[in-house]
């Protein structure tokens, strides 16, 4: 355990100084997240796509996968996210601090011991977005992520949270 504090401790302190990238206007990346919500621990996965519209910013459409089980109900999902995030604060070009809406559409289904009946039905909503941002170096960078979730139309409930950590890369 000490050894793994100590490199991210040496990470954080030689790591030397770039600019965000991602954050200059025009600038194109890809992201793979990987994490939980609030009834899969930790089965949510998701791959993004963002451009820089104008400074700070980002606009990106996304794709998630999650599966797990409340109770006796399975489920799996599948979405398709586009969200508008603004950087609120970057500290020495290597932190960032972003915030954002996004809109949030796809499949849920679900499968039950006391239902035999398999339901697949469509869900749509909306997501409000968290988000801390690292830089490792000029083309990489580390997300968490944290998304409060509206989905009327869920038989799993109408909010819920996620909760990712991921790698993020400038394309161009």
């Amino acid at each position: 355990m000490r050894k793994y504090i100590s490199l991210i401790i040496c990470v954080f302190i030689f790591n030397s100084l770039f600019s965000q990238s991602n954050l200059v206007k025009g600038s194109k990346f890809i992201g793979f997240k990987y994490g939980m919500s609030k009834y899969s621990i930790p089965n949510y996965y998701h791959l993004e796509y963002g451009a820089c519209v104008k400074e700070k910013m980002i606009l990106r459409i996304g794709v998630g996968y999650e599966y797990g089980a409340v109770y006796t109900t399975k489920f799996n999902n599948e979405y398709l996210n586009l969200d508008f995030i603004y950087n609120v604060y970057s500290f020495k070009n290597k932190f960032s601090f972003n915030f954002g809406l996004g809109a949030v559409g796809g499949m849920e289904h679900t499968y039950s011991i006391r239902n035999p009946f398999s339901n697949l039905i469509p869900i749509y909503g909306f997501r409000g977005v968290g988000e801390i941002e690292y830089l490792l170096r000029d083309r990489f960078s580390i997300k968490a992520e944290f998304a409060q979730w509206y989905l009327p139309e869920s038989y799993l409930g109408n909010l819920f949270f996620t909760g990712t950590i991921g790698l993020s890369c400038v394309i161009n």
